[in-house]
């Protein structure tokens, strides 16, 4: 007879298989943009929390730095990189002008009240010819269509403002960024969290094993999905002018 331990020992070892399955597609390639080597480079994370997804870049050689409103996050994130993350908001760090070769704002923007301001301080902190790189929840996709408030784009009260690919080009020009560019993919991990939202009404519910033979399953039909501007989330790419 197999004991309790015995039958979850395997998922883990799922988990990492489904998980590098993604990473390693163009849902994950994204986040770890920019590619190739950082030396010399510096980058900032907007709402960085522990600072978890900066390692990657921390092992290209990028010296990374972050800023979020949660104090305990800041002190797990400097407990793990030494020094370099702030508490409080963007504006009151006082960075000076021109001082970051990236900056990334991962699922936040959604989140402030006030984003053009936001993206301005961004601006003007980054060097001339310096990349932002923008990730939010999609107010345009497939979940938002069929499934409403049920998608965890949707996500009320937190989510203050939704954007499509068009509506985040517009707002970053509007910023003075240069060289805007937008498009959406479909990770499943978020079309994965509607469903649980469905299924939960409202409430998420832990889908185990099978939600991520369904990830996996799901993987071809949302690389389709990521060529077509219903996607889960969208990407913005733009740069200060020089």
């Amino acid at each position: 007879m197999y004991t309790a331990s015995k039958t979850v020992r395997p998922r883990p070892g799922l988990t990492k298989l489904l998980g590098g399955i993604n990473n390693n597609s163009i849902h994950g390639w994204l986040h770890r943009l920019p590619a190739g080597n950082g030396s010399g480079r510096k980058l900032l994370d907007v709402g960085c929390s522990s600072g978890e997804k900066l390692q990657t870049f921390r092992k290209r050689g990028f010296e990374v730095f972050g800023v979020d409103m949660a104090a305990d996050a800041i002190k797990r994130a400097n407990d793990r990189f030494g020094d370099g993350f702030s508490c409080g908001k963007l504006e009151d760090v006082h960075y000076e002008s021109d001082s970051f070769d990236v900056v990334r704002i991962d699922n936040t923007l959604e989140h402030i009240q006030k984003p053009k301001e936001l993206l301005q301080e961004i601006r003007r902190i980054l060097r001339p010819g310096g990349l932002l790189l923008v990730y939010v929840p999609n107010g345009e996709s497939l979940t938002m269509h069929l499934l409403k408030g049920y998608s965890i784009n949707s996500w009320i009260p937190f989510h203050i403002a939704l954007y499509s690919p068009k509506t985040l080009r517009s707002l970053l020009s509007e910023a003075g960024f240069a060289e805007v560019r937008t498009l959406s993919h479909a990770p499943p991990a978020l079309l994965l969290s509607s469903v649980s939202q469905l299924l939960g009404k409202h409430k998420a519910v832990d889908l185990g094993i099978a939600g991520q033979l369904l990830s996996a399953w799901m993987l071809p039909a949302t690389l389709v999905l990521s060529l077509l501007p219903r996607g889960e989330e969208v990407v913005g790419f733009a740069k200060k002018p020089l």
